[in-house]
């Protein structure tokens, strides 16, 4: 998930919106086809990842992967969130299905070059995520700290 989705999603998300700086609201929207391509791109790659997350007995952390807060009581390993996955299949299937569906979304919204409906994909792609990582990654609504933001430094 972080060396595949966290690029193409952060790039979606990143490109709409409103963001406050010190110098005021600064409004995100993408200007010219490039980027349009670029996002379409980005979103495409998110659908085929919904594929990819469908295969029986594929891992969504390879066992070499970095799972972000692994040391952290509470948070699954890539061992942990293996098992999880396997005897919950049916409930892992439902949110890579709910994930892929907001990737269409934003996958129409870049061909469409509609700002909002990026948006409001990336609001859906947000949820998607949210449900499955509560269920798989830290469960119990606990999510790791973000190392950007502290001191925190995940294991690799």
């Amino acid at each position: 998930m972080v060396e595949n989705v966290d690029p193409s999603v952060d790039e979606l998300w990143n490109a709409v919106g409103t963001v406050e700086t010190a110098a005021g609201s600064e409004t995100r929207i993408p200007k010219d086809d490039e980027h349009w391509n670029q996002l379409r791109a980005h979103a495409l790659r998110l659908v085929e990842i919904g594929n990819l997350l469908r295969i029986p007995g594929r891992r969504a952390v390879p066992a070499d992967g970095t799972v972000p807060g692994a040391h952290i009581a509470g948070v699954l390993d890539h061992d942990e969130i293996a098992k999880a996955v396997a005897n919950e299949w049916s409930r892992f299937q439902t949110y890579a299905h709910d994930f892929q569906v907001a990737a269409q979304g934003a996958l129409r919204a870049t061909r469409k070059h509609d700002a909002h409906a990026l948006f409001e994909a990336g609001e859906r792609l947000q949820e998607a995520c949210e449900q499955c990582h509560v269920h798989f990654w830290y469960p119990g609504d606990r999510p790791p700290p973000d190392p950007a933001a502290s001191d925190v430094v995940p294991i690799n």
